[in-house]
C-alpha cells in the first residue's frame, strides 16, 4: 500500500478488490473484507452493499436484509440497496415485497437492467401482463443505449455527480454528439446550477431530436417524484415513468430548453446575468467552465 495514499484513496482500491471477488464468486472472502473494513467505516455504503450482496449469495438472506436496515437508515435513497432487497426477496420466492422493493429502485434509478429484468419476470408470473410488458421495454431501451450512458446515468441517479460526468463528458468526446449522453450532461449541469451550458445542450438536443420521442419537448414527471410506492394498483407506480434523461432531478417537472431560457432570464434579473435564447454558433466541449 502506498503510504502517501489518501484514506479515502485507498478505500476506494479497496473497494473495488471486494467487488472483483464477489464478480469472481469469491464471496466469502468478499463478505469477510467488507466486514473487517466496516469495524473502521461502519457507514461506508459501498461496503454494505457489498456485505448484503454477498451475504444473499452465501443464501443467508436475514443477515442480508439486515444489513440493508442499516444501510437505509444511512441512505434511504440509494437505488442499489433497494434493489438488493429486490432480489433477496426474489431468493425467497416472496413476490409481492420483491416488486415493491425494484419498483422503489427503478423509481430512484430508472438505469437498472437487472431490477427492469426481475420485475418483467415476477409480473409474468404474477399475471400482470401489462406491467411485463412496460418492464420489458425498459429492459430494451437500456439495452439499445450505450453502456458508458446507462453506467453514467445510474450514478448521477444515486448522487454520484463526478464520476457521471468524467463518465460521459469521455464518451462525447471520444464519440460526439449523442442525444441521450448530452441530455444526461445538461442533468448534471442542472444539478450544479450550470444553467447556462445545460440549456444549451438542451437547445442542441432538439436540433438533433426534434419531436421524437422521449425529447426534451415530452414534458415528464422526475423519477424522484414517484420514489415512494403508494396504496394501489402497482401500474400506477411502474407505468409513471418514462425514458427521459433531461428532466429534473428535484421532483419538479422540468420545462424544455426555450422555457428554460424565460426562467433563466427571470432569476437572472436581480443578478444583472441574462443568458441569450440562443447561440448557434458555440462548440460544445462537454465541460463546465471554470467560475
Amino acid at each position: 500500500m502506498d503510504p502517501t495514499a489518501s484514506p479515502a484513496t485507498d478505500t476506494e482500491t479497496e473497494v473495488g478488490r471486494l467487488r472483483r471477488l464477489q464478480k469472481d464468486g469469491h464471496h466469502a472472502e468478499a463478505l469477510s473484507g467488507a466486514e473487517a473494513m466496516l469495524r473502521a467505516l461502519p457507514e461506508n455504503r459501498d461496503l454494505l452493499l457489498i456485505a448484503a450482496i454477498s451475504q444473499r449469495y452465501l443464501l443467508r438472506i436475514d443477515d442480508a436484509l439486515a444489513t440493508l436496515e442499516r444501510l437505509e437508515a444511512l441512505q434511504p435513497r440509494f437505488s442499489r440497496m433497494h434493489e438488493e432487497r429486490g432480489l433477496c426477496f426474489v431468493a425467497r420466492k416472496d413476490a409481492p415485497p420483491a416488486i415493491d422493493a425494484l419498483l422503489r429502485a427503478v423509481n430512484i434509478n430508472p438505469a437498472l437492467p437487472v431490477s427492469w429484468r426481475m420485475l418483467e419476470g415476477l409480473y409474468r408470473l404474477t399475471k400482470e401482463p401489462g406491467n411485463a410488458a412496460t418492464a420489458a421495454a425498459h429492459v430494451a431501451t437500456l439495452k439499445n443505449l450505450p453502456h458508458d450512458v446507462v453506467t453514467a446515468t445510474s450514478l448521477f441517479s444515486d448522487g454520484d455527480l463526478v464520476p457521471a460526468e468524467q463518465i460521459v463528458r469521455a464518451y462525447l468526446l471520444r464519440h460526439g454528439d449523442h442525444p441521450e449522453a448530452m441530455r444526461l450532461l445538461a442533468r448534471i449541469g442542472l444539478a450544479r446550477d450550470v444553467l447556462d451550458d445545460a440549456e444549451l445542450l438542451l437547445e442542441a438536443v432538439l436540433e438533433l431530436t426534434p419531436g421524437l420521442p422521449g425529447s426534451p419537448l415530452r414534458l415528464r414527471p422526475d423519477a424522484g417524484e414517484t420514489s415512494e410506492v403508494r396504496p394501489g394498483p402497482r401500474a400506477a407506480s411502474i407505468n409513471c415513468w418514462r425514458w427521459s434523461p433531461a428532466i429534473s432531478t428535484t421532483g419538479r417537472w422540468w420545462p424544455p430548453a426555450r422555457w428554460v431560457s424565460a426562467r433563466t432570464r427571470r432569476r437572472s434579473a436581480s443578478t444583472t446575468r441574462c443568458w441569450p435564447m440562443r447561440q448557434p454558433h458555440r462548440t460544445f466541449t462537454y465541460g463546465w467552465p471554470t467560475r
